[in-house]
């Protein structure tokens, strides 16, 4: 990585986050989500962090596509796993942050994203479900696309409470904005599974294997394009065969 980054001439360097999920003291090397984030800037060429928490590089110019270079170097990432975030009271302190700067009238949408993230986090689905369509709506209204991480959550929330009826079919209207973001057809697949449409179920995983989970452009939960889907494959098949032995 050293000599890439000393022949590099980009301004931003993209670093591959492995984020792990779960308990600490039981941790398994596949249960981590995937994004490609900016982690290496160069100094002194007008880009600051904005934001108290969850900070976000800012530009003073825009950047050009051939400023920016990702490298495959992962940095494995374990502060959000649950031992350690009860350990810290991290989410609290999320929360307690993101909260002062919610009362500011020109915050940025994003601040109800991270809100809707901690209080995910927390199993508080009635709230964070109200932040996360907030949060759409402000997106839109300040004519920007809502970004594929709202969808995420949006639909890990009503797969979580078993909502079934209530991600479809709106799924769709989110794979309309991102039909490449392989976790949205993952979990469309679920919820076709759960509602017993089986055959177009097994469409959504077969398009997951197709996507694969190495995406570069969304936060990907390591295994839907892959043994994930595949699974669900199997269960899917086993299912039309009992519904048509023939």
């Amino acid at each position: 990585m050293l000599k890439e980054l000393e022949e590099t001439r980009a301004k931003v360097i993209v670093l591959l986050v492995l984020n792990y999920y779960g308990d600490f003291s039981k941790i398994r090397r596949e249960d981590y989500y995937l994004l490609y984030q900016p982690r290496l800037f160069r100094n002194y060429q007008g880009i600051t962090f904005v934001n108290k928490i969850h900070e976000a590089l800012k530009f003073q110019e825009k950047i050009q596509e051939d400023e920016v270079e990702r490298v495959n170097v992962p940095i494995h990432h374990y502060g959000y796993m649950e031992d350690l975030i009860d350990e810290k009271n991290k989410s609290d302190r999320n929360l307690a942050l993101l909260k002062e700067e919610l009362s500011d009238p020109e915050h940025s949408p994003w601040i109800e994203y991270h809100i809707v993230s901690e209080l995910y986090r927390q199993k508080n689905f009635e709230a964070a479900f109200q932040f996360v369509n907030l949060s759409i709506m402000r997106f839109i209204k300040e004519e920007i696309y809502p970004p594929s991480l709202l969808y995420k959550l949006k639909y890990e929330m009503l797969i979580e409470t078993e909502n079934w009826e209530g991600a479809w079919p709106g799924i769709d209207k989110a794979l309309e904005l991102y039909p490449d973001y392989v976790d949205l057809h993952y979990y469309k697949g679920l919820i076709l599974y759960h509602l017993s449409q089986y055959e177009e179920a097994l469409k959504s995983f077969n398009h997951c294997l197709k996507l694969g989970d190495q995406e570069s452009k969304h936060l990907i939960l390591n295994g839907v394009g892959s043994f994930m889907a595949k699974e669900y494959c199997d269960l899917c098949l086993e299912k039309i065969g009992k519904e048509d032995p023939a």
